[in-house]
């Protein structure tokens, strides 16, 4: 779900103070001090009509070169208007550059501290995080010397924002709480509205569902019967989030559902787009796939527009997670690998977390174990780091309400002050000698866990590998005495004709090929000894280049006119010269082909390196009717079938190769045969498949 909402309610309390101060009076155009009534009429439209405003600020400044409080007033609220309103860095560094050299000509401490927190806003909203918390820092330092508390709440709610942000929780609780009792001291109601809006976020981040719940409904009370958009739509979508991580589907999709509709009636695409996203998770957590998915792309193709990392990184997940609840896990992988950077940029803790779990799961499918590993420990660090992160804020936050529980006591029972404090002395030792106590376990259980976990890890790769090299090892030789079977049965059957065409006719060009077939017989069991070898030492995988296999099979058919183009290697072993002979050989015998002509080349298949080589003969072509069971095992067709085991063959060795066939006609007729094999670099070495 979406976390990010800190940054927006920010913005929303500071536009909302404008919109909450009421409308002023039109001046009027007779007042004798022009600049008086410049700065009467740009607060008059600042609540009416902001574009107008602007007009006025910019007279103001070019009026006043005194460098006055009216001239850094106005370059002030140019600043923030180009910020909060109309989204403008440029224009919005411009004006307050110039508001600082103001602020600092008339040496006002204040003024320059305005800008600090501006700036310091700018630069959250932009992401530089360091350069934030130093401007707000400053601007923290002079409001307090100062003891201007009404900017000092905002000032710490900015802070509070970056630190929640760079995931220092509990430091972020610290100063939404004390700007809230700042805001309450001051009677300012949309201030602390604001403030428990952020800390609902942290609340749920750590689990602490019923705080959030307890928190956003105060929230959504306050702004349900008022006529601040914003404000409903925020404290609405963070109802609907409260909701959906207590479970509650159903009362989670009336609150999105109520957002929707408003962000597309007022044009925000932004929360819309989120708000979307948010719809297709719930759906998915209900089981509904089709109207996740559908929610999820269009949700996916919105955040696209409106640069959205964080939303695009969730839409993903949720498109990866919908694919792999189907079935698709390819699709799955796609779209949870592209989601994993973006995650990984935006800081999504929680989505980084669904991704690396689900692709432990998709890799171990696939059998890519390694890769599975690396995931699953992934998973394993960040939900460590969010327990440690979740055990420390709880134990802050145990600190927190001790100090405030501490204060209450003190004022109510100021007559008993010496006997009352001893009491809480000796209160406040023993829980942190407890907290202390249970951070200690805490952190043995985790290390033992830790231990224990990566035991077991190392024990369950060292039986998979060994597992998977057994299997590999009886795959292998089950397919060198299919292949030997195979290749010597034909060899043997043109043997027996050319005997009997021999006994006939007394044609020795038949003794010819009885001798070129035994060689041929000779050759392959020397093949298939070679890679029987290859199999007893794991079934390693070497670059093989694909044009000296087609010389070799060429030689073996001199009477085909052959074409062959393109270079490439690939990760195979010696099997791949019987791959090709029994393409040409099928062409041959089955297509009575007279011409084959072999293009290579290289392709990229979900952005992994592969060649691919298409064998197109000019022969008969194969029926439509069987061509999705010529790689069934034993399949055969025609008078001139034999076993059946040639084209299983194929496929079985391409598969080893963790590669593809497939199968197409050739035009103007014939047979197209193409197969895709992972390609070797020149500079890579043996792998095993």
């Amino acid at each position: 779900m979406k976390k990010r909402i800190p940054i927006t309610i920010v913005n929303l309390l500071l536009i909302q103070t404008i919109l909450f101060a009421g409308i002023q009076k039109e001046p009027s155009a007779s007042d004798p001090n022009t600049i008086q009534t410049w700065i009467d009429s740009a607060d008059y439209y600042q609540s009416v009509d902001p574009q107008k405003a602007l007009s006025f600020y910019r007279k103001i400044i070019r009026y006043d070169r005194d460098f006055g409080a009216q001239r850094f007033n106005a370059e002030y609220q140019l600043a923030r208007d180009f910020f909060y309103t109309y989204n403008n860095l440029d224009s919005t560094l411009k004006y307050a550059d110039m508001a600082m050299k103001t602020a600092r000509a008339v040496n006002d401490s204040v003024k320059v501290a305005r800008i600090y927190n501006l700036l310091g806003t700018v630069k959250l909203q932009s992401g530089n995080l360091e350069k934030s918390l130093k401007l707000l820092k400053q601007a923290e330092g002079i409001f307090l010397k100062e003891n201007d508390l009404e900017a000092l709440a905002v000032v710490y709610m900015n802070l509070g924002s970056v630190y929640s942000t760079q995931s220092k929780f509990s430091d972020a609780v610290d100063y939404y709480n004390k700007s809230r009792k700042l805001y309450v001291q001051l009677g300012d109601k949309n201030g602390e509205i604001a403030c428990l809006s952020n800390l609902v976020m942290i609340y749920i981040q750590f689990r602490q569902y019923g705080i959030a719940y307890k928190y956003q409904q105060e929230v959504y009370d306050f702004y349900k019967n008022s006529d601040f958009i914003p404000g409903i739509l925020t404290a609405s979508t963070n109802l609907g989030a409260v909701h959906f991580y207590l479970e509650n589907y159903d009362s989670a999709l009336v609150y999105f559902n109520e957002v929707l509709n408003m962000s597309k009636e007022t044009g925000n695409r932004y929360l819309y787009s989120n708000v979307l996203n948010n719809i297709a998770e719930t759906h998915l957590k209900q089981g509904n796939l089709e109207e996740a998915r559908e929610k999820a792309q269009k949700s996916y193709t919105l955040c696209i527009e409106e640069k959205d990392i964080y939303c695009q990184a969730s839409a993903l997940k949720n498109l990866g997670m919908i694919a792999q609840k189907v079935g698709d896990t390819e699709k799955a992988l796609d779209y949870l690998k592209q989601s994993l950077p973006l995650a990984e940029d935006a800081h999504a803790v929680m989505e980084l977390r669904d991704i690396y779990s689900a692709l432990s799961g998709i890799y171990k499918q696939h059998g890519n174990y390694q890769a599975a590993l690396e995931m699953y420990e992934a998973y394993i660090n960040l939900n460590e780091s969010l327990h440690e992160e979740e055990v420390l804020f709880r134990m802050e936050e145990l600190q927190h309400e001790f100090e405030r529980q501490k204060s209450r006591m003190e004022i109510l029972e100021k007559t008993s002050a010496v006997r009352r404090a001893k009491q809480i002395r000796n209160m406040l030792i023993v829980i942190v000698a407890f907290m202390i106590i249970i951070t200690i376990i805490l952190a043995v259980i985790n290390r033992m866990r830790r231990n224990y976990l990566k035991t077991l890890q190392h024990k369950n790769q060292v039986i998979e590998k060994e597992h998977a090299l057994v299997v590999r090892h009886q795959d292998h030789l089950s397919l060198i005495n299919k292949i030997l079977r195979h290749d010597l049965a034909n060899n043997n059957t043109a043997v027996m004709s050319a005997v009997k065409l021999y006994k006939r006719q007394k044609d020795e060009e038949f003794l010819d090929a009885i001798i070129q077939k035994a060689k041929s017989s000779l050759e392959l069991i020397e093949r298939m000894k070679q890679l029987e070898k290859i199999t007893a030492s794991s079934g390693t995988l070497k670059p093989v280049n694909i044009p000296e296999i087609m010389k070799r099979v060429r030689l073996k058919y001199p009477a085909l006119e052959w074409h062959i183009q393109g270079q490439g290697t690939a990760f195979a072993d010696e099997a791949l010269l019987s791959v090709i002979d029994n393409l040409i050989e099928n062409s041959v015998t089955h297509g009575e082909a007279t011409r084959i002509d072999i293009s290579i080349q290289a392709i990229r298949i979900h952005d992994q390196p592969f060649v691919e080589i298409r064998v197109a003969d000019n022969g008969s072509g194969i029926s439509d009717t069987i061509k999705n069971r010529v790689f069934d095992e034993e399949f055969s067709f025609g008078p001139r079938a034999r076993t059946g085991l040639g084209l299983y063959i194929v496929k079985k060795n391409i598969e080893r190769y963790q590669g593809q066939i497939e199968v197409e006609d050739n035009s103007p007729s014939g047979t197209v045969m193409i197969l895709k094999i992972p390609e070797c670099p020149p500079d890579n070495r043996s792998v095993n498949p």
